[in-house]
């Protein structure tokens, strides 16, 4: 039953951690995507033609997530890992009392 949940554990951390890629991914490319807009309607030192305004109008939405998002999914991914860590250092343990036992009979 350890091994179950040690594997569901560490499927979760991977979403997890996965997910929290994705954010800071997308948090990045909204920056950008400000900058370039920036450049083209303030600054004038950029030229963007019509499917780049339109896509970097999308990133630049794309990109909205609280400030701590990204932080509590990362402590969420790295907290499964040290959980499963635990529980399979556990069942590791209960193994090898287990075979240590079972000699002495």
């Amino acid at each position: 039953m350890l091994r179950i949940i040690t594997i569901a554990l560490t499927g979760l951390a991977t979403l997890l951690l996965i997910r929290a890629v994705h954010i800071h991914r997308d948090v990045w490319k909204a920056g950008e995507s400000r900058k370039d807009l920036l450049a083209h309607f303030v600054d004038h030192t950029k030229a963007l033609t019509e499917r780049e305004l339109h896509e970097a109008r999308f990133w630049s939405a794309s990109g909205d997530h609280s400030s701590k998002t990204f932080t509590w999914y990362v402590i969420g991914g790295l907290s499964a890992l040290v959980a499963a860590d635990l529980l399979d250092r556990r069942a590791r343990r209960n193994k090898g009392q287990a075979v240590v036992v079972g000699h002495e009979a």
